[in-house]
């Protein structure tokens, strides 16, 4: 059985209940910070996260609200295909690591 210990004086949980209490309305962002505390404390005393790719998408929702990056913002595309690496023989490979020695 998992018990999850929460301190009533630390800070994080301070300010989450000043949240959850001024908001009378459902706080989606509280929410996801509750459940971020949670995992973060299963992770912590080695338990697995249930759901890995819902972790992953809190964890980015706070990065990008911290880093004022909007939510739907998607990365730039390079429209240049990536150069093609030259070809590299294992005999000149093997000349190259000698000379560096």
């Amino acid at each position: 059985m998992q018990t999850l210990e929460i301190n009533p004086k630390h800070p994080v949980i301070i300010e989450l209940l000043k949240r959850v209490e001024a908001n009378e309305a459902d706080d989606e962002d509280s929410k996801q910070i509750a459940q971020i505390l949670y995992d973060t404390a299963a992770l912590r005393s080695g338990f697995a996260v249930s759901d890995t790719v819902d972790f992953a998408t809190r964890i980015e929702k706070i990065l990008r609200a911290n880093l004022n990056v909007d939510l739907f913002a998607q990365p730039e595309v390079d429209e240049k295909p990536a150069p093609v690496a030259d070809h590299v023989d294992e005999d000149d490979e093997e000349d190259d690591v000698s000379k560096n020695k």
